[in-house]
């Protein structure tokens, strides 16, 4: 039997993998449907946790798939960690920060109130939200084949934010009038577990926030003279960040 191969990432349980076989459920079994997949294709599974599989379906059928195991992969956990705190913009931008960080392989993403940001949000709304992006970061994580599935965090509230920054490994703060260039502060940050960006929304961090960001541990930056948009930002300095770090090789 001829095999084709169906292009397109898809994620199953752990559980769900055995030896010598995976199944897929729910949405991304009826993908595959609507993909019109039949026995013999080939299908790319990830358990979300490291592990790459190749397989060969053999069957399909509504919300449920089986597929033999051809190949197996595991990846290690990226190091250092990468989290973005992203200030809470209108629900389109965040969207899209959330998708293209998720691309670029962010390992956390992080919305957070700030005192600029336009939308206001109830606990209800908040959590409805949180849902969205989380749907955002699975769909950006199958286009861009991750190994490991990212964490989506928020809406933070602005001292759980500082908690957060405080038991940070090192965090740097977006803030054009920084006294530190990005680059003097990468050279300077030594080998570190993990490093946290910071992100204001479309007004930017008050000096207040940065101030008080700066006291739980956070180190402002500068980009440079130009005054990068809220949804430019924190991709720039994700993608700065991880090429320091290694985790481009």
């Amino acid at each position: 039997m001829t095999r084709t191969e169906h292009h397109g990432h898809f994620f199953t349980d752990p559980s769900s993998i055995s030896e010598a076989s995976v199944k897929l459920k729910g949405a991304d079994a009826h993908h595959l449907c609507v993909r019109r997949a039949k026995p013999g294709d080939l299908v790319h599974v990830g358990d979300g946790a490291g592990r790459l599989i190749d397989a060969v379906i053999e069957t399909v059928e509504g919300v449920r798939a089986t597929a033999s195991i051809v190949k197996a992969d595991y990846v290690d956990r990226p190091s250092p960690e990468l989290t973005v705190f992203q200030g809470l913009a209108k629900s389109g931008k965040v969207d899209w920060v959330v998708e293209k960080l998720v691309e670029l392989g962010v390992d956390e993403v992080a919305v957070f109130a700030a005192g600029r940001s336009v939308p206001a949000w109830d606990a209800a709304k908040g959590q409805a939200m949180r849902a969205r992006w989380e749907r955002v970061a699975y769909a950006a994580s199958k286009q861009s084949r991750r190994a490991w599935l990212p964490t989506v965090t928020g809406p933070l509230n602005p001292a759980a934010l500082l908690l957060r920054i405080e038991s940070s490994p090192a965090t740097l703060v977006a803030d054009p009038d920084a006294d530190s260039s990005l680059r003097a502060v990468l050279m300077d940050l030594g080998p570190v577990s993990g490093v946290a960006i910071v992100v204001g929304p479309e007004g930017g961090l008050s000096r207040e926030e940065v101030g008080r960001m700066v006291d739980a541990g956070a180190r402002p930056v500068s980009l440079g003279r130009q005054i990068l948009r809220t949804e430019t930002a924190g991709l720039a300095l994700a993608a700065v960040v991880m090429h320091h770090l290694g985790r481009f090789a």
